[in-house]
């Protein structure tokens, strides 16, 4: 049965989590839960009830899917040194910013980004219910993707984040299941592409802050421009103070834009899909189809289940519960089925 643990190991304690969980396979196990409570009670109405909800469930998650790999299919993969703004896919290899290399907890695994599941060991549960979830822990900090022309900063937050493989670790009390990007895996990354060092420096109200806050410090701004002693600031002095600041104000600019990245991916204003994949962009974009295909088949299942149910109610096995059965139309029927 590890195939099925696989699948129901999931952390749902996020949207960007219930998101994914929703969009992949593990919406077939409730689905295949609601199926067994529609069986049950041999109710008609139920398993009419069941079935809709199972096919709505199903083209809500088609729909998802497919707008994904619509997405990766129809958006152009650029290069960052002449990458136009707005939205874009990326590809290249996963940097660390300086100072940006992590350490898995729980793991101790040097690594880009990380998102590890904690469950707590409980020694009084059989070996099969051992372990219960306690916390997740999720990375908040950016990293790097390189294509050979330039880098550009991927910033996580609000990110679909898709990292196949996994590392199970255990300590005395704890488990611990991460999924991690690692510097030099390859990435694949659609968002929006903004070159944050062209945007526009409202110099005059950097200037009318510093100003302000010359004001306020009355003793220092005797002591640097009061050239006459007179302990007070006439124009002349006021002007020598206002220029000195202007400089200070595009030395402080000047330094704090050379520290921003000249590119970040983010996640696109307009409601559009942010998502980061390890691996190449035509595997990812399988993976959104193939699932769009398997929920939009079990839509068109659920669909035909509801229209055999509803119109040959009387073919259904004998002790099922339905309102016509009260009028004996049901009986009738399966009278009429069994003579002929």
């Amino acid at each position: 049965m590890n195939w099925l643990d696989d699948l129901l190991d999931v952390d749902l304690t996020t949207p960007g989590q219930w998101r994914k969980w929703f969009e992949g396979l593990h919406l077939l196990v409730v689905q295949l839960g609601l199926l067994v409570f529609g069986l049950q009670g041999m109710n008609v109405k139920r398993l009419q009830g069941v079935l809709m909800l199972m096919a709505a469930l199903a083209v809500l998650a088609w729909i998802s899917n497919r707008r994904r790999y619509q997405a990766m299919g129809n958006t152009p993969v650029g290069r960052i040194a002449s990458a136009a703004q707005g939205q874009m896919a990326l590809t290249g290899t996963a940097r660390a910013v300086e100072n940006g290399m992590l350490i898995c907890p729980g793991l101790e695994m040097r690594c880009l980004w990380y998102r590890v599941i904690v469950e707590e060991r409980n020694r009084y549960a059989n070996a099969e219910q051992q372990y219960r979830q306690t916390t997740t822990l999720q990375s908040d900090g950016g990293f790097l993707i390189d294509d050979g022309t330039g880098e550009c900063f991927i910033d996580p937050d609000d990110a679909d984040i898709h990292v196949a493989e996994k590392e199970v670790g255990e300590d005395q009390y704890h488990r611990y299941t991460a999924w991690m990007i690692y510097e030099g895996d390859p990435l694949y990354v659609v968002g929006e592409f903004v070159s944050v060092r062209d945007a526009h420096i409202d110099i005059k109200t950097a200037l009318a802050q510093k100003l302000n806050e010359m004001k306020r410090d009355q003793i220092t701004l005797l002591a640097r421009f009061d050239r006459n002693g007179d302990g007070r600031i006439d124009a002349s002095e006021w002007e020598h103070a206002r220029a000195s600041a202007e400089q200070e104000v595009l030395a402080e600019l000047s330094e704090a834009n050379a520290a921003l990245p000249a590119h970040v991916m983010r996640k696109p204003r307009d409601g559009r899909p942010f998502m980061v994949a390890i691996g190449a962009a035509d595997e990812n974009t399988r993976r959104y189809r193939w699932q769009a295909w398997v929920h939009l088949a079990v839509a068109a299942l659920c669909l035909h289940g509801l229209l055999f149910v509803t119109r040959h109610p009387e073919r259904l096995p004998a002790g099922w519960h339905h309102p016509a059965a009260q009028y004996g139309q049901i009986d009738a029927a399966r009278t009429a089925t069994q003579i002929s």
